[in-house]
């Protein structure tokens, strides 16, 4: 405890003579916990914490690609999604869906949400059930039927305060009425944080190929790689194009796990990296590495001011040489001189 003392008034004295190198340490420091935060964070809930979804590992996007053209990233179409259920097997559901935002009123209130229009696979696809209600059935995507939303947990808390008569009740969607009829749990946002989802109707009879505005999410088999299934869709891709020549051409289909597409094609290396790497980041943030170059640097200056009685070493860290030689200063007073000059030369 006297040891703790007399270093806190040392480096309150080192302080207030030099109040400048305090503020850079001080911020230095901050800015290097508050990044190495912020980087857990990325990294704990994009790598680390699984998706919460059932098997997870096993979800892709199928993205449409036209190297031709310079195409890296596309929609789809809705015939070819019908041609892909119908030839490929390396997949046990295909989904699609559209997002966009949904004006929500109830009463004389009326907000916008983030919204998603899917096909009726898209829940059973996820493996996820409402916790109150239904998912959508094969009726919900007929036209002339009723209009109906499924709201996620967030919404139902927020918008309608938890109430268990949600259910079956009335709201307007773009003003038009819609029934809710489902609820889904806590943390179920898919795609891009929708809080409505809404049927989307498929009929790739009546669609035109070339009409290329939703996106896909697949379930593998299990047993099937994403490799295996890259090239099933490469060799589809190929008959589609000869096929349906004036819409097809040139269009292909990138497979990507949908973990790396919800970190960013342009950052999934990051933060991959990163993963092997985080261990390391926390137990020595990065402002310490820069406020230790100052201490040495501000111990380097110090060497050239001050006597060679106390050396670099013991003002920087503030002790004296017999604390920084582990004994009483009557022990060192007893001890030869040249022990002394060996134990600090």
């Amino acid at each position: 405890m006297e040891n703790l003392i007399k270093d806190l008034r040392y480096g309150v004295r080192s302080f207030r003579k030099r109040p400048g190198f305090l503020v850079i340490a001080v911020s230095t420091l901050a800015l290097g916990i508050g990044a190495t935060t912020a980087m857990f964070t990325v990294v704990n809930s994009v790598l680390l914490r699984p998706l919460q979804f059932p098997e997870p590992d096993r979800l892709v996007l199928l993205i449409g690609v036209n190297p031709r053209q310079g195409i890296t990233e596309s929609n789809v179409s809705v015939p070819d999604i019908a041609d892909w259920q119908k030839q490929s097997q390396s997949f046990e559901q295909i989904a699609a869906y559209i997002s966009g935002g949904l004006f929500l009123s109830r009463g004389d209130e009326t907000e916008r949400v983030r919204g998603s229009g899917v096909s009726q696979d898209f829940f059973p696809l996820f493996k996820t059930n409402p916790i109150s209600g239904r998912t959508f059935q094969a009726a919900d995507t007929q036209e002339g039927t009723e209009p109906v939303v499924v709201i996620s947990y967030s919404l139902w808390q927020r918008r309608f305060g938890g109430a268990s008569d949600v259910v079956n009740s009335k709201i307007v969607l773009n003003g038009k009425p819609v029934s809710i009829v489902g609820i889904m749990p806590p943390g179920f946002n898919y795609p891009h944080d929708a809080e409505a989802w809404t049927a989307l109707p498929l009929n790739g009879a009546t669609e035109r190929r070339d009409n290329r505005y939703v996106e896909v999410v697949t379930r593998l088999k299990p047993g099937a790689s994403l490799s295996q299934a890259q090239a099933e869709m490469d060799t589809i891709s190929q008959r589609l194009e000869q096929n349906f020549t004036e819409t097809n051409t040139g269009w292909g289909v990138r497979l990507v796990e949908l973990r790396e597409s919800l970190v960013g094609r342009h950052h999934a290396g990051s933060l991959t990296s990163l993963r092997g790497e985080q261990r390391r980041d926390l137990r020595e943030p990065p402002g310490s590495v820069h406020v230790e170059q100052v201490v040495v640097a501000r111990g380097t200056e110090n060497r050239r001011r001050e006597p060679r009685a106390e050396r670099p070493s013991q003002r920087v860290v503030g002790v004296t040489r017999c604390r920084l030689k582990g004994a009483q200063p009557d022990t060192l007073a007893r001890e030869p001189r040249s022990n002394l000059r060996s134990g600090f030369a």
